[in-house]
């Protein structure tokens, strides 16, 4: 866990300091802040009643959650709640902005990040006062619409083709409540000429401007063997990379980690299963 550590940690105490001295220097402007409060508390009330307004056509059942591993408030391993809850909150407190974009991607090629990425979702949906976006950007996968319960007509790949369908169309609800999904779309060979696209990057930005209390989570293919995973860091925020137990090297989440950079790293889950 030290090379870990030392890989995407290891600039926590300079970063610390600096907002040590943003707040300092805050501190000196009251009036910016009582108006910062101000567009703050609108911000929130707009969110409030976007989210009253989702439709939920279908809800899973704690059984259905259970079956499907998915987390809930009803998930009796409270560790690993807890664990998710801590993940959730150190992305929130390391974040610049009001929402942003986090991909998640496995460090084994053999290893799908699916489940790990619902479940992030998931925890996020859980605070009512939040929304989030799965997005599927790994071609080589359909167990999102799976988990999602989604059987999608168009997807992302499909929206970034067309000039004429709207992004709406592409959004999927799902039988969780406050998370939504859009599927990577149409079957292709390789999806890495879309993502370089700058239509790529309008959509993503589109998605987190839209809605402020709206996070988005990327599944991404491995990092160790996608292009398409390279390209799509330049339009995420945040990476959290997937360690399977028992499958790689320390060499192998080394070089991972300096391919991603300790500047995006936002943690590493340890995945058991």
């Amino acid at each position: 866990m030290s090379i870990i550590e030392s890989a995407y940690l290891k600039d926590r105490k300079s970063k610390k300091g600096d907002l040590e001295e943003d707040a300092s220097q805050m501190s000196d402007l009251p009036n910016q802040s009582a108006q910062s409060s101000i567009e703050t508390r609108h911000v929130a009330s707009k969110a409030r009643n976007h989210i009253a307004r989702m439709k939920q056509t279908k809800v899973y059942s704690k059984d259905e959650l259970a079956n499907l591993g998915i987390i809930s408030k009803d998930l009796t391993n409270s560790k690993l709640m807890t664990e998710y809850r801590n993940l959730r909150t150190n992305l929130l407190a390391s974040s610049e902005s009001k929402n942003f974009v986090t991909l998640i991607t496995s460090i084994s090629p053999s290893f799908d990040s699916s489940l790990v990425t619902a479940n992030i979702a998931a925890v996020f949906a859980l605070d009512e006062g939040k929304t989030s976006v799965v997005v599927n950007a790994d071609i080589s996968t359909q167990k999102c619409d799976a988990l999602f319960s989604v059987d999608p007509v168009h997807g992302l790949v499909d929206f970034i083709e067309s000039d004429d369908l709207l992004i709406d169309k592409i959004i999927y609800e799902t039988p969780i409540n406050r998370l939504r999904y859009i599927p990577i779309g149409s079957r292709i060979e390789s999806s890495a000429e879309y993502f370089s696209d700058t239509r790529m990057k309008k959509t993503m930005a589109n998605i987190v401007s839209r809605y402020p209390e709206r996070y988005i989570f990327v599944n991404a293919p491995s990092i160790s063997s996608s292009a398409d995973t390279r390209i799509l860091l330049d339009i995420c925020h945040k990476v959290i990379l997937v360690v399977p137990y028992g499958i790689a090297t320390e060499d192998n989440i080394r070089q991972a980690v300096l391919s991603i950079g300790s500047e995006k790293l936002s943690g590493i889950v340890l995945e058991e299963f």
